[in-house]
């Protein structure tokens, strides 16, 4: 019976190597005021499901930070995603969050500026 692999790179007894999805944790916005800025590296489609059960697709974004070297993702919304829209790889972005705004319904948003450093 082959052994199983135990970390993220270990190869069992048959030659199989254990392989994750090479994406960045995941940057959390908490507190009115947090930060990104980075590097931005590229953009990915991934499918998630609506309130509803029913699949999307979302935006989630590499940004390498500058102030720790990590690779982040970054989920999409409106803001971030139009804000993003026209980035290309190897451009310096600052994401801001400033907190959550009541919406209809109950819900709520992450209001977000995205900012692109032009030089």
């Amino acid at each position: 019976m082959a052994k199983p692999a135990n970390n993220v790179h270990d190869v069992d007894d048959q030659g199989w190597e254990t392989i994750v999805a090479p994406y960045g944790p995941t940057f959390e916005f908490k507190n009115e005021g947090d930060m990104l800025t980075g590097t931005f590296v590229s953009k990915r489609e991934v499918e998630q499901e609506d309130d509803n059960g029913d699949p999307r697709m979302v935006n989630v974004y590499e940004i390498v930070s500058d102030s720790d070297g990590t690779a982040y993702s970054v989920w999409g919304n409106y803001s971030v995603n139009e804000g993003l829209a026209h980035v290309v790889a190897g451009e310096q972005v600052r994401i801001v969050y400033h907190g959550k705004a009541d919406l209809k319904g109950g819900r709520t948003v992450n209001k977000m500026t995205v900012q692109i450093k032009r030089s």
